[in-house]
């Protein structure tokens, strides 16, 4: 749960790993939980196939998880995993499994009892940081919290001002929410948005050949 202490100066914490920040393209972003550092885990996986080996498919076993925070249990899941995916065909996959796994995790945040005790989940800012925290581990070499076009910390608190506490607004997709900006030169809103095309270059995979919910009846040897 981020609260009004919390925001930072934009320009000044591109690189930090911690606050939040607002930005024109990208909304409210909150910079740990846009660290790559758990993604590049599951990414890591689906490049080097370690995991227990399917006895029924061509494919191995990876677990993903969220851990628990003050404010939550985690989320754990298991999926089956083709051997030999293509590098494009590995960033769909791990895009959505990243996906389902992160929109579960804020669904555990806004369910009771948590969800009364806090605004966590599904809060503005938590599904396009996690988007963010993805690119940044699948496709390094970008500085994608720069792209977002981060604003000055008294800018951002002009607009938390304006609209009450971020997590207020409940954020259920995959997209962003733009706030009127002074400094944006927005003067609508809020409304929700799309992302920026800079965080759509990779298409979740559907559930099919190359991923699915693992089966017990897979289990093999590691």
């Amino acid at each position: 749960m981020l609260k009004r202490t919390d925001i930072v100066d934009g320009p000044g914490s591109v690189f930090k790993d911690y606050g939040l920040i607002y930005t024109c393209l990208c909304g409210w972003i909150d910079l740990a939980q846009a660290r790559p550092t758990n993604i590049r885990n599951l990414w890591s996986k689906l490049v080097g196939e370690a995991g227990v080996r399917s006895l029924k498919h061509p494919g191995f076993k990876v677990q993903y998880s969220q851990p628990p925070s003050r404010y939550s249990k985690g989320v754990t899941k298991n999926y089956y995993v083709r051997s030999g995916l293509s590098s494009v065909e590995r960033e769909s996959v791990t895009l959505a499994i990243y996906m389902e796994v992160a929109y579960g995790f804020q669904t555990v945040q806004s369910d009771f009892p948590y969800g009364w005790t806090a605004d966590g989940g599904f809060s503005a800012e938590n599904l396009v940081s996690n988007i963010i925290g993805f690119y940044r581990a699948v496709r390094p070499g970008r500085d994608y919290i720069s792209m977002c076009q981060p604003v000055s910390k008294e800018a951002a608190l002009e607009v938390w001002d304006a609209q009450s506490n971020v997590g207020k607004k409940r954020s259920r997709f995959f997209g962003t929410y733009i706030y009127p900006s002074i400094a944006c030169g927005i003067s609508s809103g809020p409304m929700s948005a799309p992302l920026p095309n800079f965080l759509t270059g990779i298409s979740p995979a559907n559930k099919g050949p190359y991923f699915h919910d693992w089966d017990k009846n897979e289990e093999g040897v590691s």
